[in-house]
């Protein structure tokens, strides 16, 4: 009896710690939701800025992941180098190659960011928009890319692949896109040059990047695949010509700076977007080495949470300390508003039985809304 009785408190303190240990194997990442995840590994002087609860920081090594977690931050692991891992399309590695490398990456991943199901970003997908049919090496270089992100799933990792250019969707690269989807979340990368936005003002310009952002999710949602699968990269790059600053005053720079996380913040809130990323904070180069990265990186993490950053602090006295400028600010349970109504949450959910699909449902109510004033 006793020792019955000892096998069952050992079961329940297991079944008690399980919540425990899953929040550990998965470095605390959560399931569900959007994720904000910035870059910030060695290569960003300021990392200590993105070195506090509330934020989840891409970086790799040894060095800069625990340290990022002693402050309070989460971590998800940064490959810098997909190529190395499955060769070029060009140049595309054996298969068996890859699945080494996959394995040896997760080892590394998992090791650096202390839990058995990191998440892993893989920088980046070459050739996006080739159009099919894909010649020999071409095809095996996308093969290569499924065969390490399969692996990469079934050690337990969560990876992710960043996408530098609009996908090409035709024939069977549709059904790749669509397959790899089911292993790996996909992340387009969404820059542009800050000054031509900053020329716009903040009413216009909200409007453009959240239409940029959107047609970004677009590119993926439109052949099946679902936004909860996908995320947007942004850029606070300073290069001139790789899109970013792009030499912008700063006052205009650190005004597209919030507004970029805003937009992004709307959309992802819009479409259930599973994560929002920057970039571009590291500093490699001369071009990158800019003095006014921290004030940026503080203003976009106050314009997306306010308590991470002090960002009008760091802004200084001529910053446009306003989040409601240029943004849709519409009552509680109100979709959008056109001609004056009001499109409601519980009209679309109404309806939603009837179509089978929220989208439709949404579809309806608008086309429904758009005739009405013709009927008067």
């Amino acid at each position: 009896m006793k020792r019955l009785l000892l096998i069952a408190l050992a079961l329940c303190a297991g079944f008690a710690a399980a919540p425990h240990r899953a929040a550990a194997d998965t470095c605390g990442i959560p399931q569900k939701g959007t994720l904000w995840i910035d870059f910030a590994d060695g290569s960003v002087p300021f990392w200590q800025t993105f070195a506090r609860p509330g934020v989840i920081a891409a970086a790799a090594n040894f060095i800069y992941p625990p340290q990022l977690r002693a402050f309070g931050a989460k971590t998800v692991y940064w490959d810098m180098y997909l190529t190395r891992r499955v060769g070029t399309p060009l140049a595309p590695f054996d298969p068996a190659v890859v699945i080494d490398r996959a394995n040896r990456l997760y080892a590394t991943a998992a090791l650096s960011s202390g839990c058995t199901q990191p998440m892993i970003a893989e920088n980046e997908l070459n050739g996006a928009n080739t159009v099919t049919p894909w010649s020999a090496s071409n095809a095996q270089y996308r093969r290569n890319v499924m065969i390490y992100v399969q692996t990469l799933a079934a050690r337990g990792a969560r990876p992710v692949l960043l996408v530098p250019s609009l996908p090409y969707m035709g024939d069977e690269a549709a059904d790749w896109w669509r397959q790899l989807s089911t292993y790996a979340d996909i992340v387009r990368e969404s820059y542009f040059g800050a000054p031509q936005m900053a020329k716009r003002g903040p009413v216009a310009a909200s409007r453009a990047l959240r239409e940029l952002f959107r047609k970004r999710v677009s590119e993926f949602t439109g052949a099946g695949i679902p936004a909860s699968k996908l995320g947007l990269m942004l850029g606070f790059h300073t290069t001139p010509g790789s899109g970013g600053r792009e030499r912008a005053p700063r006052k205009a720079w650190l005004e597209v700076t919030k507004l970029q996380a805003l937009a992004a913040k709307q959309v992802a809130s819009e479409v259930g977007l599973r994560s929002v990323w920057s970039w571009g904070w590291g500093v490699w180069s001369k071009g990158e080495t800019d003095p006014d990265k921290p004030a940026a990186a503080c203003v976009y993490l106050w314009a997306r949470e306010t308590q991470l950053c002090d960002g009008p602090a760091a802004g200084g006295v001529n910053f446009n300390a306003s989040l409601t400028e240029g943004q849709l600010t519409l009552p509680g349970g109100v979709r959008c508003t056109l001609y004056g109504r009001r499109l409601t949450e519980s009209a679309i959910k109404g309806l939603t039985p009837v179509t089978g699909d929220a989208d439709v449902a949404f579809s309806a109510v608008f086309a429904r809304a758009v005739t009405a004033p013709r009927r008067r």
